[in-house]
C-alpha cells in the first residue's frame, strides 16, 4: 500500500507498507473488518532515508524506482544477450 502525505509546504511523503492476512485468518476464513483489520509491515528501502514519522520524500522514492527499473533494463538485455546465441 502506498500511503501519501503533504505537509505545510505542500511536499509529498510517502510511507510503502505490506498488507497481510495472518495465518489464522487465512486458515479460519475470516472475513477481513474493520475490527479483524489485515496485518501491516511498514518497508524500508536499502539506501533511501525517512523522516522522523518513518515518511519516504516523493523525489527519493520515485528516483528508488527509476534505479530498480533501469536495473531490471539491464537483466534483460544481458539475458537477451545470453540467449540469442
Amino acid at each position: 500500500m502506498f500511503e501519501r502525505r503533504r505537509d505545510a509546504e505542500g511536499q509529498a511523503w510517502y510511507r510503502v507498507s505490506l498488507l497481510y492476512r495472518s495465518t489464522e485468518q487465512i486458515r479460519s476464513g475470516e472475513m477481513l473488518t474493520l475490527d479483524k483489520p489485515p496485518l501491516r509491515y511498514d518497508l524500508r528501502f536499502a539506501g533511501v532515508e525517512t523522516n522522523e514519522d518513518g515518511l519516504i520524500a516523493e523525489a527519493d522514492l520515485f528516483d528508488l524506482f527509476d534505479r530498480s527499473i533501469a536495473v531490471l533494463d539491464e537483466l534483460e538485455d544481458i539475458y537477451a544477450l545470453e540467449n540469442a546465441a
